[in-house]
């Protein structure tokens, strides 16, 4: 059930002991319960992931209330899934689940399942899970209503590594860390250059239109000219301002 995993995390709630891991590779990562019949951890859940680094749980008190919430850390782009079966193993999110849904006749494929996005509408990448009694749950999908998971929440993250809460006297924290820079371009992986880069193929934005960026992570260039791209941007950061030949 699990795939490199990055992180576990153990928690009791209403009683029962959880585990919840988080797999880096794999398009889920196992949820298990302690089972005092069986006297060993059943799984529960698959959560649909995309390279998940860490996991956290807290509760919260709400509206008189005690709700449990995780903290997923990835660096994949978070996209939105169907929840219809919390234990496959081969999970049915973005584009996949609009082809399931209109194949199946399913007026929600039409209003279309896309990326998990921020409060500022960016593409999402780290989670706020909340945990509804039976399942995890993230953000809102044309299979849902917002209240049926409200308090779930999508962050922009670079590549994130750690997703943890923090307590002050008066007001609870999270902070979310990334490890790298998202203003500092980078090649993409080489395999792809020649099928992507070289042949101009372009990077899809939020509502699936491309954006004629290409896959270096910032800035729009084709494969090889990161290095050079980076450059000028920390040129251009430090102030020095000077034209260049063409890329």
């Amino acid at each position: 059930e699990t795939f490199a995993a990055y992180d576990v995390d153990s928690y009791v709630f209403n009683g029962t002991r959880y585990l919840i891991f988080a797999n880096e590779r794999g398009p889920i990562s196992p949820v298990f319960s302690w089972s005092q019949i069986q006297k060993q951890f059943v799984l529960v859940q698959r959560i649909p992931t995309f390279a998940a680094r860490s996991i956290s749980t807290f509760e919260k008190v709400v509206n008189g209330e005690v709700v449990l919430f995780g903290l997923l850390a990835q660096s994949g782009d978070a996209q939105q899934c169907l929840l219809n079966d919390q234990l496959t193993g081969t999970p049915f999110c973005g584009e996949r689940a609009n082809r399931a849904l209109y194949e199946s006749y399913d007026l929600a494929g039409i209003r279309g399942f896309g990326p998990a996005l921020t409060k500022q509408s960016e593409q999402g990448s780290s989670l706020m899970l909340r945990w509804n009694g039976t399942t995890w749950q993230d953000v809102p999908n044309p299979k849902t209503l917002p209240e049926d998971l409200s308090g779930g929440q999508a962050f922009f993250s670079t590549n994130a590594s750690s997703f943890v809460l923090f307590k002050s006297q008066f007001d609870d924290f999270a902070i979310l860390m990334s490890s790298e820079n998202p203003n500092e371009c980078r090649d993409s992986n080489v395999a792809y250059c020649n099928y992507i880069g070289r042949n101009g193929f372009c990077q899809r934005d939020s509502n699936g239109i491309f954006t004629l960026a290409y896959f270096c992570d910032a800035c729009p260039k084709t494969c090889g000219t990161c290095n050079l791209c980076n450059q000028q941007y920390l040129n251009m950061d430090s102030g020095v301002c000077e034209d260049s030949a063409d890329l």
